[in-house]
C-alpha cells in the first residue's frame, strides 16, 4: 500500500501554472508526482459537481512522514482564473451556463454578487397563492438582509470513503446523499460505462447531512 497526499492551491479561484517536483521526487520513498485536472475541458458536470480546485499535485510514497516532508519540497506556481463560462447539468436534467468571475474568492465578493442577484427578477419554478396580494393585505411589512463570512463547511466528524478502482470496474462506498449523480460522474471521469459503477451508500453519522461529495 502506498501513500497519497494532495496540495491545492492556497485560495479559491486559482489554477496551476508551473510545478517543479525534482526536488520532491529524488527524497526517500517518495514514488512519484502525479498532476491531475479534475474535470476534462469538454466535461459537461453534473449540478452537485464540486470544483473548488480544478488542479492538483499528488506526491505518492511509502509513509505518511515521507510524503508529507515532500509535498514540502514541491515547489508550485498558482495563477488567478480569467472570467469564464461552465455549462453543467441541472438537477432537472436540463443543461445551464453560468459566468465564472476571475480573481479570488472572498467573503465581501460573495456578498456584492449575492446582492446583485437578488436584485435581478428570479424565475418562478413554483407559485403556491399570491403572495404578492397577501403583502399589499398586510398591515406591516418587514425586509431585512442579513449576511455572514464564507465558512467552510465541514462535517463535525470525520468522513470515511472507501473506493476500489481497476481498468474496467469502480466500487465506491460512503455517505453519500446523490449516488445517480455521482455514478454520472464517476463513469465520465473515469471512462467507464454506466453499469460498470457500483455504489453504496452508508447511512450513517453526519455523513448524509453532506450535500455531495468531491470524488477527486
Amino acid at each position: 500500500m502506498l501513500i497519497a497526499m494532495i496540495a491545492h492551491p492556497p485560495a479559491f479561484g486559482m489554477r496551476l501554472k508551473s510545478v517543479d517536483d525534482s526536488q520532491a521526487k529524488a527524497m526517500p520513498g517518495i514514488k512519484d508526482v502525479i498532476t491531475i485536472n479534475t474535470y476534462a475541458e469538454d466535461y459537461s458536470r453534473q449540478w452537485c459537481d464540486v470544483d473548488a480546485f480544478p488542479d492538483l499535485v499528488v506526491v505518492v510514497g511509502n509513509t505518511t512522514w515521507e510524503v508529507m516532508n515532500a509535498r514540502k519540497a514541491l515547489k508550485l506556481e498558482w495563477e488567478k482564473f480569467d472570467d469564464h463560462t461552465k455549462t453543467f447539468s441541472t438537477f432537472w436534467g436540463t443543461s445551464e451556463s453560468v459566468k465564472v468571475p476571475g480573481g479570488l474568492e472572498n467573503s465581501t465578493k460573495h456578498a456584492q454578487v449575492m446582492a446583485e442577484l437578488a436584485a435581478k427578477k428570479g424565475k418562478v419554478v413554483r407559485k403556491d397563492g399570491d403572495p404578492e396580494a397577501a403583502f399589499k393585505k398586510a398591515a406591516k411589512v418587514i425586509e431585512r438582509s442579513y449576511t455572514a463570512p464564507f465558512l467552510a463547511h465541514n462535517t463535525m466528524e470525520p468522513m470515511n470513503f472507501f473506493a476500489h478502482v481497476t481498468d474496467d470496474m469502480a466500487e465506491l462506498v460512503g455517505p453519500i446523499q446523490t449516488p445517480e449523480f455521482m455514478e454520472k460522474s464517476v463513469a465520465a471521469r473515469l471512462g467507464l460505462p454506466l453499469e460498470k459503477i457500483d455504489i453504496q451508500m452508508t447511512r450513517m453519522g453526519v455523513g448524509l447531512e453532506e450535500d455531495c461529495m468531491d470524488i477527486t
